[in-house]
């Protein structure tokens, strides 16, 4: 009895080792990792309403966090009002991503060289073990902008 008793103990323990180490990976974002981003943007409030397209890459920590840089190309071809440089347009931006079981998600990206925040909700795509390896987003912020982003794994292994 006594031998059952410790058997069963520490089957228990060794189960919730494994199930409180799952919980503790699944809580980790399945974006995490470095990815390759392109946008169109065929109204760009910033530009005065110009389309504007973008490439750059982006890394998202294991809470939903993002740091980027991207290099925008407007249809500008002056510096005034409605252009604040002459292309390409270097910026950085950061954020955070949260995803949704449904494979959605929900973004915040700020952009602090135009003093810009916009909301996007996104896609999940092509899910291998605990991560995603491709996901697009579109602006659900009131503010006049018409994008579509196309972000794809970069690195292969990135999501651990």
């Amino acid at each position: 009895m006594k031998r059952s008793l410790t058997w069963g103990f520490v089957t228990i323990l060794v189960m919730g080792t494994a199930v409180s180490g799952a919980r503790a990976d699944s809580k980790k974002s399945p974006l995490r990792g470095h990815w390759s981003v392109s946008a169109v943007i065929q109204i760009e409030p910033a530009f005065g309403g110009a389309p504007a397209t973008g490439v750059g890459v982006l890394t998202v920590d294991d809470s939903g966090g993002y740091t980027g840089h991207v290099t925008i190309n407007s249809a500008c071809t002056a510096v005034g009002p409605n252009c604040p440089a002459p292309n390409p347009l270097e910026l950085d931006a950061s954020g955070t991503i949260t995803t949704n079981p449904d494979g959605t998600a929900v973004g915040t990206e700020v952009i602090p060289a135009f003093g810009i925040t916009a909301d996007r909700a996104c896609v999940l795509m092509e899910k291998q073990g605990d991560c995603y390896q491709e996901f697009r987003c579109l602006n659900t912020s009131p503010n006049g902008e018409v994008f579509l982003g196309d972000n794809k794994r970069q690195l292969a292994g990135t999501c651990n």
